[in-house]
């Protein structure tokens, strides 16, 4: 099974440079990893942090110029906000952070700030497991094991692909399972 993981980037972020190239470079499909968030408003937090950063100017113009790329949804393909994660709204990330965390847990939170269980860029060089992303998992051949991986793709995405040379349509509770599982979404 691919792995992905949905991370929350702080907006707080945007004013260091290093951020910014994380994101650029380590987030989208070919990575396996999104920025969990509301792109317009955090594009727009994340653009007043850069402005009022104390970034060297052809560094802060590229932060920003990439910010308003990202308000006007063109240069978005690192980010995904899931269909349950669309409805909570607030007045700032921190909020909406809290808010998202409770409704489920993201993989892993970026955070320059002391956000409770956040990492930041020293960790994720350092080799941080909550960035790390296998490019595939094993699973117990079981019912429960398949959807429990499965699931969180689910959220995700608009299809899924499943190819197994084992695959067998009656009787198959695995597939009871993962049908039931979309009609609850």
């Amino acid at each position: 099974i691919l792995m992905y993981k949905e991370i929350a980037i702080d907006p707080h972020c945007m004013a260091y440079f290093e951020y910014y190239v994380l994101l650029k470079r380590e987030f989208g499909f070919n990575k396996g990893r999104y920025a969990a968030t509301d792109i317009k408003e955090w594009a727009k937090e994340a653009f007043q942090n850069a402005k009022n950063s104390k970034m060297p100017p052809v560094k802060k113009k590229s932060v920003t110029s990439f910010l308003n790329r990202v308000q006007r949804g063109k240069d978005s393909d690192g980010f995904l906000l899931t269909i349950d994660r669309k409805q909570a709204k607030a007045n700032s990330w921190n909020e909406w952070w809290i808010n998202q965390s409770q409704l489920r847990k993201f993989d892993a939170t970026v955070s320059v700030a002391n956000i409770e269980g956040s990492i930041n860029i020293e960790q994720i060089m350092e080799g941080s497991s909550d960035w790390e992303i296998p490019s595939s998992i094993s699973v117990d051949k079981t019912a429960d094991e398949i959807i429990n991986a499965i699931e969180p793709l689910l959220k995700l995405s608009t299809k899924v692909l499943l190819v197994d040379q084992y695959f067998r349509l009656s009787g198959n509770e695995s597939l009871t399972r993962l049908v039931e599982k979309v009609n609850e979404t």
